[in-house]
């Protein structure tokens, strides 16, 4: 055996062992629970539940803590019925995110097609992928916001 072939078999093993413990590592990890209503204890009402979407209207009254930490359980598109107005608490031990000034996939856009930063105009727009986490959030003002929730894939959808 020539010394290229003990290398690579050596780095071949470093690998394989190296790709274990970090498999291990995050099979350890505890993942946050799914969500088992979008309100998180707020009142809700399901206005269209079928095999492909959900619909719940959620009314956060004035000074709710709606927790967060929870994985969504759907991809959700949130239409704002009224001005919503609310403060996002930082989950502990979390590193802040840079603030970002452009349009990303999770921005909420009004009405104009502009992101809305901090106070989110009613007909505002905001969509969140399966499993994303949810934020900590406690109302400023009462305000309802449409829930829409999507079952089935867009591959499941075109079937």
């Amino acid at each position: 055996m020539n010394k290229k072939n003990v290398w690579m078999g050596a780095a071949a093993a470093a690998c394989v062992i190296g790709s274990g413990s970090l498999v291990m590592t995050v099979m350890a990890a505890p993942r946050p629970g799914v969500e088992a209503d979008v309100g998180n204890g707020a009142p809700t009402r399901v206005l269209l539940d079928n095999d492909t979407l959900r619909v719940t209207l959620v009314s956060f009254p004035k000074g709710f803590k709606r927790e967060g930490g929870l994985r969504r359980r759907m991809e959700q598109l949130i239409v704002y019925v009224d001005d919503g107005e609310f403060k996002v608490i930082p989950q502990p031990g979390a590193e802040r995110a840079p603030r970002s000034t452009g349009r990303g996939p999770e921005s909420p856009i009004t009405l104009e097609g502009e992101v809305s930063r901090g106070l989110h105009p009613k007909g505002t727009i905001a969509w969140h992928p399966k499993d994303s986490l949810t934020p900590t959030l406690v109302t400023s003002r009462a305000y309802r916001a449409l829930y829409i929730e999507m079952k089935k894939s867009p591959e499941e959808m075109r079937k």
